[in-house]
Order: structure tokens, then sequence, then C-alpha cells
């Protein structure tokens, strides 16, 4: 266990694989709402996120965060980078009801990774070539105060570009 940037203790990160492609945010209407076109996707990513983060104990992080994502497909992926990031930053914050009804995903309305997408401070996306579609995700807390750039041991054009 770690003490966490935003005063909680926890595992310093999450990651995990979910089959198939990414939810993607591409209309108007939420990825969350009853029969979204994406609804199954949707369903599989709450699924393998609310696994990971009972098996680790993960709370809702509250602090700047890097969200990695990993998309894998015997083709070229059938969207693109920034709406497969948009979909999974969507459907893993809390959710906040507002007038949309979440009941159709019952215990999967409360799977949360962090409070609000808005606190992703660096992405890295990456494709990959496999026989079938999956994606890995991972999230792991910032440092307080630390200036986003290259990780440990990577080079300033493999680093994570900080979102502003």
């Amino acid at each position: 266990m770690t003490d966490l940037p935003d005063g909680t203790e926890g595992t310093a990160e999450i990651a995990f694989d979910v089959p198939g492609w990414p939810p993607t945010k591409n209309e108007a209407t939420s990825l969350l709402s009853a029969g979204h076109s994406h609804a199954a996707r949707v369903r599989a990513l709450l699924n393998a996120a609310g696994q990971a983060a009972a098996r680790l104990g993960w709370p809702p992080l509250a602090c700047q965060i890097a969200l990695d994502l990993v998309v894998r497909g015997p083709n070229q992926a059938p969207s693109d980078a920034t709406n497969y990031l948009g979909g999974v930053g969507d459907v893993l914050q809390v959710k906040a009801t507002g007038n949309l009804d979440l009941a159709h995903l019952g215990a999967l309305r409360q799977v949360a990774l962090y409070l609000d997408d808005r606190q992703v401070r660096q992405i890295r996306y990456t494709e990959e070539w496999a026989e079938q579609p999956s994606y890995t995700v991972r999230i792991h807390p910032l440092a307080v105060g630390a200036a986003p750039g290259p990780a440990a041991g990577q080079s300033s054009s493999s680093a994570p570009h900080p979102l502003n």
C-alpha cells in the first residue's frame, strides 16, 4: 500500500485487459444510455474495471492521473485514438446521474476509477497487432506538483504528453 497524492492509501496503479474494442465517444447520445450502440462495450469495460478495483481495493482517485490505453486488433482500429480515449474516460469516471437513468447498468453504475475525467493530465495511446480485438487500460496517480515529462528510463520522444 502507498500514500496516494489525493491523501488516500492504495495501490500505485490499476491495469486490466478487456476483450473487444473500447467504447467510442462519437455521438451526442451518452455512452451510458440504455440502448446505446456501444452498450456491450461499456458493460465489458465496467466489468473489467470493477473486478480490478475490487481485487486491489482501488478507491476512485481525486488527484491528477495518467491514462494509458493500448488497443489491439487484426486490422487498423475501426475508430480513432481521441474517440476511444473519450469513451474510456467517460465510462471510468464517477457517474453523474443528472437526468440520465442508469438503472440498466445495475451495480456497474457504481464502478469508477476516478472522480472526473478532467483529472487526466497524461495520456499514452498505442495500437498493436493481435489476432483478436482487445485493449488494456492502465491508470496511475501523478505526484502532486510533478511536472509532466518522461518517466524514469524514457526518452522525451516516448514520454506521455500532458493535457492542458
